[in-house]
């Protein structure tokens, strides 16, 4: 099931289009999830005017030759000069709003697993306000950002690893994944909240 949200994710905070060698494409499947397209923006207008709110098709995985598409909601605004937010909302098995920040600031040369944690909670905490979806709880996610960022100093973020981490010690409930990729021109840091229906 993770490993599913996971490509789920991926493909829905990168854009990812399914894109095949020389020759006819196979068609594609949407997928048979348990969530509808969403049908509204996580972000509330009111608070980010400038937001801007589309349902785009996304390719997530294969069965076969044939891909997997399903339905997500992209909402894009700019937060700063130096922040550029893009939220997606997806899901199959579980469901997940993920929040990509490209940030464009300068980056202390050796931000650790703490910083990154830290600033993925300020980040977190000024979407807060605007925050819409019912089932996101963004208070708890930061709050669970700091308290790892507190057992994590010292230790080193690599490029595209995943920092994962369950909110609740059942079978089925919520969590976070963190990333971040670097580019030449920005840091992506992504923070993806999930639940598992």
């Amino acid at each position: 099931m993770a490993g599913l949200r996971g490509l789920a994710l991926a493909a829905a905070t990168s854009g990812l289009l399914c894109c095949h060698a020389a020759g006819a494409a196979p068609a594609a499947k949407y997928a048979d999830c348990d969530r509808a397209a969403p049908d509204a923006p996580t972000l509330s207008h009111k608070v980010f005017p400038t937001a801007t709110f589309a349902i785009v098709d996304q390719t997530f995985g294969s069965e076969g030759d044939t891909p997997l598409r399903q339905k997500v909601g992209r909402e894009r605004v700019r937060l700063s000069d130096a922040v550029e937010l893009t939220v997606v909302q997806s899901g199959c098995e579980d469901y997940a709003v993920s929040y990509e920040f490209r940030l464009t600031e300068p980056v202390p040369a050796k931000a650790d697993q703490a910083y990154w944690l830290e600033r993925a909670a300020q980040l977190i905490a000024q979407v807060e306000p605007g925050n819409r979806n019912p089932v996101v709880r963004l208070k708890r996610l930061r709050d669970a950002l700091h308290r790892r960022a507190a057992r994590s100093r010292g230790r080193p973020l690599a490029p595209e690893q995943m920092i994962e981490e369950r909110l609740d010690n059942n079978e089925l409930g919520t969590g976070y994944d963190l990333t971040l990729k670097r580019t030449r021109s920005a840091a992506i840091l992504t923070v993806a909240y999930w639940e598992e229906l």
